[in-house]
Formats: structure tokens, sequence, C-alpha cells
């Protein structure tokens, strides 16, 4: 996969950029169609609620409505300055974890991360991202997280919705949506 933006193969298509400003969440309803692989650069990145988490919801109607059953699983590890490596496991979770721990400080806390999901376009196989982000938490100082996610549905994905697991908003952050081109 190369990072220049372009229709050739492996190249990233950008699809479409949002940015959060005191947002519930971020809805992205179109372009999800027609790419093996994407992918999800997040940067900048603040919460309204101290150590709260960026989740994420998938769409089989483009987006009339998310899916907030208990269909995802998600594993992954957070470590950080002032927390020992720490697994994290949910089986029956209903939503899919982007990044943990999120701060509420300042431009000079925020966090970043990439996700890559596989097999939206799929009626055969379940969907898949990871996700590996950086950031600033409140409690914990500076983190990493590596995070899995299995959304345990066969059907098509063609939307998806960003918010916070704790109802509050996202105050800052610039989302950007690849495709990879085949």
């Amino acid at each position: 996969m190369a990072f220049n933006q372009g229709a050739a193969s492996g190249n990233l298509v950008l699809i479409q950029e949002q940015t959060a400003s005191n947002s519930a969440n971020l809805e992205f309803k179109t372009g999800i169609t027609g790419y093996d692989q994407y992918v999800l650069m997040f940067y900048g990145v603040l919460g309204s609620a101290a150590n709260d988490q960026l989740i994420i919801n998938f769409s089989t109607d483009g987006g009339v409505s998310y899916d907030t059953g208990a269909n995802y699983a998600y594993t992954g590890y957070v470590n950080g300055t002032s927390l020992a490596l720490t697994q994290q496991v949910n089986g029956g979770a209903t939503f899919g974890e982007l990044l943990s721990l999120i701060g509420i400080g300042t431009a000079a806390t925020q966090s970043s991360g990439q996700a890559n999901f596989y097999n939206l376009g799929s009626s055969v196989f379940h969907k898949q991202f990871f996700c590996n982000s950086v950031g600033f938490s409140d409690a914990y100082g500076y983190i990493n997280a590596n995070l899995a996610t299995n959304y345990v549905n066969t059907a098509i994905v063609n939307a998806f919705r960003i918010s916070l697991n704790s109802g509050g908003n996202i105050v800052t952050g610039t989302f950007k949506l690849y495709g990879v081109a085949n």
C-alpha cells in the first residue's frame, strides 16, 4: 500500500474527510463500496469526557440505522507512562473500539491513529479491523493502544458511525477515510 493518493493499484484513494467540532458523532455514509481494504486515519482527537473510548458502529443499510447489538468482539493491549501493559478483551461488545482512554486536555495532548478495515464489501466473511493509536490519557499519561475488532456479521457494510462510548462529544479531530485501489 502506497501513501500517495491516486487510482494506481495499491494507492490510497481519499473517499471522505470529516472534521469534528463538538460533534456527537461522525457518520461515513458514502463511498464505502468497491475496495477490498479501507484505511481510516485520524489525528488531533480530543473528547469531552476523560478516559473515554472512541468507538465505531457499522451499518448495512447506508446509515439509516447502526448495529449496536452484541455483535462486536475486540481485543488488544494498552500501555502508558502510568499504566502497565493491559489487555482488553470484550467478546460481546456493542461497538468496535478505535481508541482507548482518550484525553480531554489541550492541543498538546491530542490522540492520533490509523485503522485498517477488511471484508466490508463481503457477503461471506465477518468484518475485521485493527487500529494502532497514540495519545494522552488524563489518568495514565501518554498511551499506546493496539486493538483488533471482529464484527460478527456477513452482511455488506456500507456506512459507519464514530462516537464516544460515554455519549459525550468529539471536541476536535480530523478523520480521513481512504480506499485502497485494487
